[in-house]
């Protein structure tokens, strides 16, 4: 699932000579031997029944060793390519722990980030700008939006003028913003139970200030 949602550009590129894991095998189109697809008499086309994946699934899981569905298969190529489990096996029968699935989901996102680049150089020292598609003046500019800025295809003009709050402006009824914040924070610190749920007047009264 999680290659099929992030990786499939990589996914398409898989060919019969790949290799995954030790500990997989591609036993090509089990749900077809295993009778959950057939092959229509008339047309000739694979129809596939009704919840046939969870079928195929489960058979895969009683019977490891005898394959499992290319599709599948072809996933776990992907993941160990990227890296996404380390050693050479997957264990891809056996019940994940919350660890390990926080771990999948963090190799997940910096495989992207190595594909793909980084968005900053905050954490690598390094940005590859020649992976990021950007707008220039190369563009095709098709319009201009509600906010009077261009845009294209797949692509709308950045706005660079974007002014950053003054904590000592005040509020209509004479309190900073900053006043506002240190509210929040100590209401956080005096009633710790409350930290997501505030009480409906603190609310009501902090929401009049900011008017929101």
């Amino acid at each position: 699932m999680v290659v099929n949602k992030h990786f499939l550009d990589e996914l398409s590129k898989v060919n019969d000579r790949d290799k995954a894991f030790k500990d997989t095998k591609n036993g090509g189109d089990v749900a077809f031997r295993l009778g959950f697809k057939y092959k229509d008499k008339d047309s000739k086309e694979v129809i596939a029944k009704d919840r046939w994946q969870s079928y195929t699934l489960a058979t895969m899981l009683q019977n490891p060793d005898k394959g499992m569905q290319e599709e599948i298969y072809k996933t776990m190529v992907v993941a160990k390519k990227l890296g996404l489990f380390s050693g050479e096996e997957s264990r891809w029968d056996e019940p994940i722990s919350k660890a390990e699935g926080i771990l999948l989901m963090v190799s997940t996102h910096l495989a992207k980030n190595d594909l793909h680049g980084y968005l900053s150089t905050a954490e690598y020292g390094k940005i590859n700008v020649d992976k990021f598609k950007t707008a220039t003046d190369k563009e095709v500019v098709l319009g201009v939006n509600n906010d009077g800025k261009k845009y294209g295809e797949d692509w709308v003009e950045a706005d660079f003028n974007i002014e950053s709050a003054d904590p000592n402006k005040e509020l209509p009824d004479g309190i900073t913003l900053l006043d506002a914040k240190e509210m929040i924070e100590w209401d956080c610190i005096l009633q710790p139970k409350n930290i997501i749920y505030l009480q409906n007047t603190h609310l009501e009264s902090l929401g009049a200030r900011l008017h929101i």
